[in-house]
């Protein structure tokens, strides 16, 4: 017997009267009233456990006895769970909680029926009452009837964040101003994408301080400090980001078909396959500018091979040498800018050293002005394969020319 506590044998046999169907803290609660002591729920249940009445144990068959569970079926329809605990309490003298209720209910597959919404024809409860500095309820809006907080469409409002945002349909339907802004002028924004302000300020929603970023773009402004208060500054940001991002891009291209970049030029480089991947491995776009810089100058290296590769077959690579000459200045272009804005003339990294430099004079000519004296004429020979086909067909023969028939490949 638990004699710390000074327990006495009538405290036990009530224990066994009160715990069916009680929790702890309701047991401890009827046996400080009944006999004047001063005990706990941890004490009580620590007896209770002694006693052999556990709460696991007291509970591993029903909650309720047969005669209180067909009672409770018989009232629960139509009732919520604290209104039946109430009338079990009542009825059997329990001390059953709304939460057990809902679970016994959960457990034995019993429902109330209730569905929580409205029934058709049900009549509002407040039908025809009247509150303070109200009019009297009808029990339904009139028709047009709008709240005191409407605004028309067209309302400019601010978000939570502090971006504004513009009605611009009923019932409202709002979206942000900077997105409606860049919309209007560009078209629908691609998924993935989002707009900033280049001056970081949310309330200037102007197409001029509005730009349209990649989530990936974003993070490497934030990462690299890029957004400032200064537009020019952070659209300059904004090239070097992307210009970066073209960069990475170029280095996850896995097949030799597909590689490009500073891994081509690497590659096609005089060198033995242990330094070429020392070389790879080496590489660290996260480092400081000269570092990257020297990335964009092997990019821009292996565009010029590509220039005079497509040079070579000007027919046939016609199209491909114009998109990488276009690609070759527009990287050239930006590498510029951004030595322009930093104030760098000159880049020393590595082997290469990056510099901006006067190019050697050149004559602008304009041909409608220009007198034809400073014209030069060309001549072309060239056989005539047409004729001389014509003649070696009839049978006649010529020096230095012969009917030849070659092969193809047909895929069909």
């Amino acid at each position: 017997m638990p004699r710390s506590l000074c327990w006495k044998d009538e405290y036990t046999e009530y224990m066994h009267k009160i715990c069916l169907g009680r929790l702890t803290p309701e047991v401890t609660r009827l046996l400080n009233e009944k006999f004047g002591t001063n005990y706990n729920k941890t004490q009580i249940g620590g007896v209770r456990k002694r006693l052999g009445l556990p709460v696991g144990k007291i509970y591993q068959g029903r909650l309720l006895t047969r005669e209180q569970h067909d009672y409770l079926v018989s009232i629960q329809k139509n009732k919520i769970s604290r209104d039946v605990a109430n009338e079990m309490n009542q009825k059997f003298g329990l001390s059953l909680t709304e939460k057990q209720i809902k679970s016994y209910r959960r457990n034995n597959n019993l429902h109330s029926g209730l569905t929580g919404r409205f029934e058709k024809g049900q009549t509002p409860h407040n039908k025809g009452k009247k509150y303070p500095n109200m009019p009297k309820n009808s029990g339904q809006f009139k028709k047009g009837n709008r709240p005191p907080n409407y605004v028309p469409v067209g309302t400019i409002n601010y978000t939570t964040d502090g971006y504004p945002k513009e009605k611009i349909g009923e019932p409202n339907q709002w979206v942000l101003k900077h997105r409606k802004v860049w919309e209007e002028h560009h078209g629908p924004i691609p998924k993935g994408y989002s707009i900033v302000f280049l001056d970081g300020d949310k309330t200037n929603y102007d197409i001029s301080n509005l730009a349209c970023l990649s989530k990936n773009e974003i993070a490497r402004m934030n990462q690299n400090h890029l957004f400032t208060s200064n537009a020019d500054l952070t659209k300059s940001g904004i090239g070097l980001t992307k210009l970066t991002n073209k960069i990475r891009e170029v280095e996850k291209m896995a097949s030799l078909y597909e590689l490009t970049g500073q891994f081509l030029t690497i590659y096609q480089m005089d060198i033995d396959d242990e330094t070429k991947t020392d070389t790879l491995e080496a590489i660290d776009w996260q480092e400081q500018f000269e570092q990257k810089a020297e990335g964009y100058a092997h990019v821009i290296k292996n565009l010029e091979a590509d220039v005079a590769m497509y040079k070579a077959e000007e027919e046939s690579f016609k199209a491909k040498k114009q998109a990488a000459q276009k690609k070759l200045d527009y990287v050239k272009n930006n590498i510029m800018t951004v030595m322009n804005v930093t104030g760098q003339t000159e880049v020393k990294s590595g082997a290469l050293t990056i510099k901006i430099a006067k190019n050697p004079e050149s004559v602008k000519v304009n041909e409608d002005d220009l007198p034809k004296k400073y014209f030069t004429k060309k001549v072309t020979l060239a056989p005539d394969k047409k004729t001389l086909k014509e003649l070696l067909k009839s049978g006649k023969k010529v020096k230095g020319a012969e009917l030849i028939r070659t092969e193809k490949l047909v895929i069909k």
